[in-house]
């Protein structure tokens, strides 16, 4: 009897799961996940200190409300590069955050796309010399991108966040997966 129950059981969910994907494959992919690394560039806090650039990685998502617009957030590391304020040096390390109406555009009925985002994202600046600053503002970003196909994008972008306290420049290369 429970043999009969567990392969019911296994045949229901694969019938289940069959269908529910059929009739996904129908549906326009809205939602997406991606990893991206590059460049931060340009730190500024306002106090004097003097950056390396240095190289980031993060993750991001989404959810695209038509072909065009989409609400993105993303979070991006950096690794430990040099600082300079007064005569001292030290390391430092960035980390962004942000939540950003994206906007993309078809060019020329290809699989190419212009990008623009606007939105609100904060940095947080840790230093070893010095108190730790982080600070929200508005974040802005323009870039290109290529539908590799029905599932994969790969995007190069060029960030900016200003706020009151600190500015950061980065530029990415991203790659995600809508499903």
């Amino acid at each position: 009897m429970n043999k009969k129950i567990l392969i019911i059981s296994i045949v229901s969910i694969f019938v289940s799961v069959s269908a529910y994907a059929s009739q996904q494959k129908q549906q326009t992919k809205n939602t997406y996940i991606g990893i991206k690394g590059g460049q931060i560039f340009d730190v500024e806090d306002k106090s004097n200190i003097k950056t390396d650039d240095s190289v980031s990685y993060g993750i991001y998502g989404g959810y695209r409300f038509n072909d065009k617009v989409a609400l993105e957030i993303d979070y991006t590391l950096s690794k430990d590069a040099n600082s300079t304020q007064s005569n001292k040096k030290s390391d430092y390390k960035v980390s962004n955050y942000g939540s950003y109406l994206a906007y993309r555009y078809p060019l020329a009925r290809t699989s190419i796309y212009a990008k623009g985002k606007l939105g609100v994202g904060g940095a947080e600046i840790d230093k070893s010399f010095a108190p730790s600053i982080d600070d929200v503002g508005l974040v802005g970003g323009v870039g290109l991108g290529w539908q590799a196909s029905q599932s994969i994008q790969l995007e190069l972008e060029v960030n900016a966040l200003r706020s009151e306290m600190l500015d950061t420049n980065a530029v990415n290369f991203g790659m995600q997966y809508q499903f």
